[in-house]
């Protein structure tokens, strides 16, 4: 792919956290491209990084360094009118909680035509409310379902609002924050579908956050490996999951269950421990495996791992 086809392009992001007592670094030199219509996915276990490089990449946090360029412009420091506008409109969060996300006081139909309004995308409020309708038939939604408020659905069908409320400004990136993690399974797969669907009849990237190992094997084209706020690994989904190379990576898919009794009974989760292995990141560099797989390491333990 042509550097013309990259939406999303990080280089050496970092984000730090000053408290009273210490500095707390949540990212670390984080590097990434994410192109048209691609889904990129972000793995990791708790408190590696994912949520702070999502809320950083659409600037609710301001990066501690490094640059993101987004659609070709620097969104890294401080924004003009037009980048803000550009911003807003083509690159939409969708949030982990529906709950927390939708305000309980508006209707469904207010609450999905917001940026629609603040953007002034409509001539008037006749074709707002019929864009509105049309969104929400697109994500499952009746007409009906429009006139109620949140707290009258399902966390399913409040997942389904905030996909609708991301969609209707047709943005070219979505960052999906755990989108499924707090809903059950038959739903979670539902809403995986349907987020499908949307990316291939529309065209929008995504940067797909999860800890799911399941899901981002169904739903992404690549996938970047985080711990403690480094990115050490990242490759297509097939290198990742047939040819994991660093050792934190081969753990994480060591711990997933296989449908097979079989194949399960003699299952081993393989552990890993940074410091005790003697691998420190802050030394490490970018090894090639392949054009589109690398892995953070140094050149011994990359000939050991490779």
């Amino acid at each position: 792919m042509s550097s013309s086809d990259v939406i999303l392009s990080v280089r050496g992001l970092s984000k730090n956290f000053k408290g009273r007592r210490r500095t707390v670094n949540a990212v670390n030199g984080v590097s990434f491209d994410i192109h048209r219509a691609e889904v990129m996915g972000l793995v990791g276990e708790s408190g590696s990084g994912k949520s702070t490089i999502a809320r950083t990449v659409i600037r609710l946090y301001a990066p501690t360094a490094g640059q993101i360029e987004f659609d070709g412009r620097d969104i890294s420091g401080q924004m003009d009118q037009e980048a803000l506008s550009l911003l807003r409109t083509k690159m939409q969060m969708i949030f982990q909680d529906p709950s927390s996300s939708l305000n309980p006081r508006r209707k469904v139909k207010d609450l999905v035509a917001t940026g629609l309004a603040i953007q002034k995308r409509c001539a008037d409020g006749a074709e707002r409310a019929q864009r509105v309708l049309a969104m929400l038939e697109q994500v499952g939604l009746s007409p009906e379902q429009s006139e109620r408020y949140p707290q009258q659905f399902s966390g399913g069908q409040k997942q389904r609002i905030g996909i609708a409320r991301a969609l209707i400004l047709e943005p070219s990136l979505i960052i999906a924050d755990e989108p499924v993690s707090a809903l059950d399974v038959s739903i979670q797969a539902q809403i995986i579908n349907l987020m499908r669907a949307t990316q291939h009849r529309l065209g929008t990237a995504y940067l797909f956050i999860s800890h799911d190992l399941s899901v981002v094997r169904y739903l992404c084209d690549r996938v970047g490996v985080l711990h403690r706020g480094y990115l050490v690994e990242v490759g297509s989904t097939h290198e990742i999951f047939s040819t994991p190379t660093h050792p934190y990576t081969r753990s994480l898919l060591s711990a997933i269950p296989r449908p097979n009794p079989l194949l399960e009974r003699n299952r081993a989760s393989l552990a890993y421990d940074s410091v005790q292995a003697g691998i420190d990141y802050a030394v490490g560099a970018y090894r090639e495996l392949s054009p589109t797989h690398k892995v953070l390491a140094t050149e011994e333990e990359f000939a050991r791992w490779a």
